[in-house]
């Protein structure tokens, strides 16, 4: 089958090229008249296109809205939208749009009677009313008990595409159903099929013509190829959003108490003993399974990490990194305060895994009441024996204890938090020898993230291959963003690897403040990843690889939300105060380089700089990063790189 010349009605750019220019305002005319059915006595004679009603909020929302002003007898005002992608609450959002379209003619005086009524038209390319057969409805304000149309000002049209099963055109019958057929289907007609349908509907004709995309100019063409990727990712992940019953977190905004009553209705410790009794290989084989990577930054497989471990030892142990000090996360402070014994059953079967016989939680030292909270939730688990001697009735021992830090974000990197609970001075350690070779105490171990080992008792509950089901190849399974900065709704919240950083912002945040197109930069995982712009965030997707491949990182994935009124030099200076602060002086290009690095950039935040000094301050960066014991030093450097990388016009301003 030949390829048709015409390009999809439902793309936004060809939308707005169809309906709402001045030069096609007979098209936008006729297709009103024809779709409301509008007879000779009260058709629409001349149309005057508006500005768009937009709440910057959920603008970004939408596709499509055109805006027009009806001159008839009546002087309708109509609205016409097009939604081309499934959104919850469409039809209150068309309600929304409607009543700010009614309510917008009365900003100056009280002539509430000169108010012109509202058609709401709105083409949906998804089933908006299930329990309706016609993919055509419209809706009125009727009296409940006569049936009346007393208030006649608002009406609502709205059409379903996929309820339109027509697929010939020899099939059409009247009007409305081939200007149907052209949303539908016009990306498939041919120049044949499109001699039957046009017939004597000339209009019908010139809507095709300016489909026809040998019509359009390279920089149009651009526009609509942007527009179709945008929404095919707009429209495939809301397809996949992450069900209610995929979720592992289900307590994470803290409606239900922590205590272990509450927790074993959400699931916890109900099958933990047949859990145990598969054993340490098999138990490995499902994370593996799984593709769970290190939800603490690295991202590295949790299954194969503990298969590093020595089999058969006298003694070994797991640390859970607690210590959450990444400017921007909180992820692991919540799961502390709202799902610890998510966390201790996962500690219980990571422990048998690696056939560990003592675990340490190191908690951060200013996480005093997630401390009380764990504190409780593990005097539970010991008083009910899921943890301890004999832990669940399964012949495992392991015993937990709680270590509290003492606010040093070095202490964060592993070797140095089991440098901290030996007591000793928090500083990283030389590797080789690796953890799970020599450790704590001399012992094996092996260090994971809080999030990682709470998610472990859903995977091998559920299965690894439920779990890599979700997100995208490996990127498997869901991740808890904590999303911060400028936008409406600050939150944490659990999602697939793999959504797109706009969809998530978008829809669990509440948007950027002042719209999507007032955003300027976001840091995607933390304060140790560099940056990313507004034109890598509005198709980034959020997972280890997209976000590597972008020359940044997933980290901890604290988004961090900054707008057009950011300084955006300022807050990278910020960063680089922090990261020299809490450098712990062991490595000389640390201690050395994080020092240096923010005397350059506070100096560029007063505009005290030389243009040769940006490039100078980059190959600085280079030789701080990887040249250290630990990643603090590169986690100094990264911000700065991305800065430079897509802010150097703005340096060179200042």
């Amino acid at each position: 089958m030949a390829l048709s010349k015409f390009l999809d009605a439902r793309n936004d750019i060809a939308f707005r090229r169809i309906f709402g220019t001045e030069k096609n305002k007979d098209i936008l005319i006729h297709f009103l008249n024809d779709i409301l059915g509008l007879t000779d006595d009260n058709k629409i004679k001349d149309v005057s296109f508006l500005s768009p009603i937009q709440d910057p909020v959920i603008a970004s929302q939408k596709q499509s809205i055109v805006d027009v002003l009806c001159v008839d007898s009546t002087g309708i005002k109509t609205i016409i939208e097009m939604q081309v992608a499934k959104t919850r609450g469409f039809e209150k959002r068309a309600q929304y749009y409607a009543a700010k379209a009614y309510s917008s003619q009365a900003d100056v005086g009280d002539q509430y009677h000169d108010l012109k009524g509202v058609i709401f038209i709105a083409i949906a390319d998804f089933i908006l009313f299930p329990n309706k057969l016609a993919y055509k409805s419209d809706h009125v304000t009727f009296d409940k008990m006569t049936f009346e149309h007393d208030l006649k000002d608002f009406s609502f049209t709205f059409i379903e595409l996929p309820k339109f099963n027509k697929t010939k055109e020899d099939q059409l019958e009247n009007i409305v159903e081939k200007w149907i057929y052209f949303f539908k289907h016009a990306d498939e007609t041919s120049e044949e099929d499109l001699k039957k349908i046009i017939g004597s509907d000339v209009i019908i004709g010139r809507a095709y013509d300016e489909l026809n995309q040998y019509n359009w100019s390279k920089e149009e063409r651009l526009a609509y190829d942007q527009a179709k990727k945008l929404l095919l990712l707009h429209s495939q992940t809301l397809k996949n959003m992450l069900k209610e019953q995929d979720k592992i977190f289900t307590n994470l905004n803290g409606k239900e108490t922590p205590l272990l009553k509450d927790a074993k209705k959400r699931g916890s410790w109900q099958k933990t003993k047949g859990l145990l009794d598969l054993g340490s290989e098999k138990i490995i084989d499902e994370v593996k399974k799984s593709g769970l990577r290190g939800r603490g930054g690295a991202g590295f497989s949790t299954g194969l990490k503990w298969s590093f471990m020595p089999k058969n030892l006298p003694k070994a142990y797991l640390v859970v990194n607690a210590d959450e000090s990444e400017p921007g996360t909180c992820k692991d402070r919540d799961i502390l305060r709202y799902e610890p014994h998510k966390l201790l059953e996962g500690i219980l079967l990571a422990g048998k895994a690696i056939s560990a016989s003592v675990a340490y939680i190191y908690i951060r030292g200013e996480f005093y009441n997630e401390y009380l909270v764990l504190k409780k939730a593990l005097e539970e688990a010991y008083k009910e024996n899921l943890i301890g001697k004999n832990a669940c009735k399964s012949g495992y021992d392991l015993d937990v204890f709680i270590h509290r830090g003492a606010g040093a974000y070095i202490c964060g990197e592993e070797t140095a938090q089991l440098e901290s609970i030996e007591g000793k001075k928090g500083f990283p350690r030389m590797k080789p020898p690796f953890p799970a070779g020599v450790g704590l105490f001399g012992c094996p171990t092996t260090i994971n993230n809080v999030e990682t080992i709470a998610m472990v008792p859903d995977i091998l509950n559920r299965g690894g291959e439920w779990f890599a089901s979700l997100g995208k190849p490996n990127n498997t399974g869901t991740k808890v963003f904590c999303i911060s900065g400028h936008v409406n709704n600050p939150c944490n919240v659990e999602e697939e690897l793999g959504i797109p950083l706009r969809e998530l912002i978008e829809k669990y945040a509440g948007g950027v403040r002042g719209g999507w197109n007032n955003l300027l930069a976001v840091i995607p995982g933390g304060s140790s990843v560099p940056l990313i712009p507004k034109s890598i965030c509005d198709t980034i997707e959020m997972d280890f690889d997209s976000l590597r491949t972008a020359q940044s990182g997933l980290g901890t994935a604290a988004v961090i939300v900054m707008d057009k009124s950011t300084d955006i030099i300022a807050a990278i200076e910020r960063l680089s105060h922090f990261y020299m602060h809490e450098s712990c002086g062991q490595c000389t290009p640390c201690r050395e380089g994080t020092g240096w690095m923010w005397r350059i950039m506070k100096r560029m935040v007063a505009g005290d700089i030389k243009p040769d000094e940006i490039d100078k301050l980059l190959d600085l960066t280079t030789q701080i990063e990887g040249h250290t014991i630990c990643a603090l030093g590169d986690a100094a450097a990264w911000p700065i790189q991305g800065l430079i990388r897509h802010f150097r016009h703005v340096i060179r301003e200042c």
